[in-house]
């Protein structure tokens, strides 16, 4: 999966207090319905062959929707 023309790979968080006060808060509000929406996601397209790596893109999107503050997306 492509974000900002770089490819992305892995995402570390360290946020700090104002970033996992900021997750707590995106997580009630929406990211959990987000992240629920990328695992459905990722389980349907690993059903078949051709989409495992798609499946996988997929999982890794659910887990920086559900928290996206102090998350630093390294390129690969």
């Amino acid at each position: 999966v492509f974000l900002s023309g770089v490819a992305f790979r892995f995402a570390f968080f360290d946020g700090g207090k104002t970033g996992c006060l900021g997750n707590i808060l995106w997580f009630l509000f929406g990211g959990l319905f987000l992240g629920l929406g990328w695992c459905v996601t990722g389980v349907l397209w690993r059903l078949t062959l051709i989409g495992i790596p798609v499946g996988v893109q997929c999982f890794k999107l659910a887990k920086l929707s559900l928290m996206p503050f102090g998350a630093e997306i390294i390129g690969g």
